[in-house]
């Protein structure tokens, strides 16, 4: 029976090791370390409950997402805008 290398998925596998390795180096060397994003990425989620709950007090129901690479924690401070989507449900923008 002829041996084979490695299939495509474990190829792959390994590229995204080295990619991951070397992305993770490059963002430590610009400050940013996991605590870091984990940090980030529960301020942000603080920040759509605390819009979501802001709206429920008011009697206005609305919800807040952030998104995008800030809330994902994966830039620097001054590297990106912050994306906010506001969903009204009483507002219906889709046609049936």
């Amino acid at each position: 029976m002829a041996e084979y290398g490695p299939s495509n998925a474990e190829a792959m596998d390994n590229i995204d090791l080295d990619l991951s390795k070397q992305l993770s180096t490059k963002l430590e060397d610009e400050g940013i370390t996991d605590e870091m994003v984990m940090a980030r990425r529960i301020t942000f989620l603080m920040i759509e409950t605390g819009l979501t709950m802001i709206g429920k007090l008011s009697n206005i129901s609305i919800e807040h997402f952030c998104f995008g690479s800030q809330s994902e924690g994966a830039l620097t401070i001054n590297g990106s805008d912050v994306d906010i989507l506001r969903r009204i449900p009483s507002i219906n923008i889709m046609r049936y």
